[in-house]
């Protein structure tokens, strides 16, 4: 079992890759305004995949964050002054978005396939939801979308909300805690659109009020979800399920996992589950470090392999 934050069976951590279908026009931002204009930058000129480069610090935004991205974007977060080196650390580069201020971006076209990658973020304080969507359906074929987001924590932020089109949606070593889900079931949206495959490692979700981890796909596509080395729990004594509907031709892996229950649709198999509780230093307070003593149930219960 994982999460950003570090624990005794924490595995290495390992970058994005850079996209290769063309050479990347990179903007190394260090202000608010710089990665207002990097990803305003991004709706205009298609012409070669965008990496953003955040400069580690925290980001009071204040003001909505929402654009139709023309080309791949990727978005990293962790590096020193003027972009010359990076440490991949979700929490020293923050983006306070502000209470009520939207943080959405979406890409829909691009060639080979349309692609959000954020890696090395934390997005924090807001109501409303961080959304990210890629890809988009047609009439007569489908432009395919794949996001992804690695080393990322969303704390005190409305439930995050991924959509991929045909592709696939990917988390590796995400956090989300303290989530305020709107008075809905869902405390994380993720939707799988035209048979977009999930795939989830190293995940730590803490839902205080019981919401769910909810996964839904097209009931006439059929969906692959993968989740691994992960934990779903509730530090308020609730009760929260990985939900997974509503296609019951979707096949579903829940493999070395700790979580309570599982509410799936379709074709479920559930090997290695742990039902206890984690055992996380100071949840209330943001530490989701792994206790040793006494040893928590997730320390080295998980696999090198996804």
């Amino acid at each position: 079992m994982k999460s950003v934050s570090k624990s005794p069976a924490l595995l290495a951590l390992f970058a994005l890759s850079a996209f290769s279908s063309a050479h990347a026009i990179t903007q190394c931002v260090s202000t608010v305004p710089a990665l207002q204009s990097a990803l305003l930058l991004g709706q205009f000129d298609a012409s070669s995949p965008l990496q953003i480069k955040i400069v580690q610090g925290t980001y009071v935004i204040n003001a909505n964050m929402i654009y139709q991205l023309a080309p791949p974007t990727s978005i990293e977060g962790g590096y020193t002054a003027g972009c010359v080196a990076r440490t991949v650390n979700a929490s020293n580069t923050i983006l306070n978005i502000g209470s009520g201020h939207a943080f959405d971006l979406r890409q829909k076209v691009a060639s080979p396939y349309a692609e959000i990658k954020v890696s090395g973020l934390t997005f924090s304080n807001t109501v409303l939801s961080p959304f990210f969507s890629v890809g988009q359906l047609g009439d007569f074929s489908n432009d395919e979308g794949r996001v992804s987001l690695s080393h990322v924590r969303f704390t005190g932020v409305g439930s995050p909300t991924l959509q991929a089109f045909n592709g696939q949606i990917a988390m590796e070593n995400v956090l989300i805690d303290h989530i305020n889900s709107g008075g809905t079931a869902c405390a994380v949206n993720i939707y799988s659109s035209g048979g977009a495959d999930v795939r989830i490692n190293h995940l730590t979700a803490d839902f205080v009020g019981g919401n769910n981890f909810c996964i839904d796909d097209d009931n006439d596509d059929s969906a692959s979800v993968i989740i691994s080395n992960s934990i779903l729990w509730s530090s308020g004594g609730g009760q929260s399920f990985f939900k997974v509907s509503p296609s019951t031709s979707t096949n579903v892996a829940l493999l070395n996992d700790l979580f309570i229950a599982a509410q799936v649709s379709g074709t479920s198999n559930i090997q290695n589950q742990i039902n206890a509780a984690p055992g996380w230093i100071d949840a209330a307070n943001g530490n989701y470090k792994l206790v040793a003593a006494p040893l928590s149930p997730a320390i080295n219960s998980g696999s090198l392999t996804p």
